[in-house]
């Protein structure tokens, strides 16, 4: 962790420094290496979070459709959202770490040239998120290994990243009762997200009072 966070330090500070020795630090520079170092702070704070058992889940009803678009544009990433409203029963705090880090990677690793694609599907018991792109064919993640912690593909090598944004992705979406997957095939990233919906939770919820009532 700590070697990680001195890289990712590093990194901006460089430019920065850099920039100010060329005498061309300007505001876009300096806010690119904030948001950079500040982006690499609070990975590493959620993973102590994780690590310590420190994290608190609590679910309410979130609409997915507006949170997707608002995080695209946040993050400058073009997205385009197919499906209407849906609503999930999940931490908007954790969720919105979760879609952040997939719209994010999505849009720094795809290939410029073809948006960042979302489709939402509300289901019956669940609600179900897709975030897909296009990358050069060759360069897709390792599946098994895209949620390890400090995992990175070869084909990243040469960009900036902690290495940890699939691994709290994993973490987070376990602890909220969300089922995440990654799946590649040639020239295609998708990573597949099944949300419990508030019906289902609902259900489930009553189910268990019943069960705590019949066995008083």
């Amino acid at each position: 962790l700590l070697e990680m966070l001195s890289h990712e330090v590093r990194t901006p500070l460089a430019t920065l420094r850099l920039a100010h020795h060329m005498d061309a630090l300007d505001s876009e520079t300096v806010g690119r290496a904030t948001q950079a170092i500040d982006h690499a702070l609070r990975q590493a704070d959620r993973v102590e979070e994780l690590d310590r058992g420190r994290l608190q889940v609590r679910p309410q009803p979130v609409e997915l459709g507006a949170l997707v678009d608002a995080l695209a544009d946040e993050r400058g990433v073009d997205l385009k959202r197919e499906g209407g409203p849906a609503i999930a029963q999940v931490d908007p705090e954790l969720l919105r770490v979760v879609l952040s880090n997939l719209i994010s990677n999505a849009g720094k690793y795809g290939l410029p040239s073809h948006p960042v694609m979302v489709s939402i599907e509300h289901g019956a018991e669940a609600v179900t998120l897709r975030i897909y792109n296009r990358v050069e064919p060759g360069t897709e993640p390792d599946a098994r290994k895209a949620f390890d912690k400090y995992y990175r593909a070869e084909s990243a090598s040469g960009q900036s990243g902690t290495g940890l944004g699939l691994y709290i992705v994993g973490q987070l979406s376990e602890r909220m009762g969300i089922e995440a997957e990654l799946s590649t095939r040639r020239g295609r990233v998708s990573v597949i997200l099944s949300l419990p919906s508030p019906a289902s939770d609902g259900s489930k919820q009553s189910e268990e009072d019943h069960d705590a009532h019949r066995n008083c």
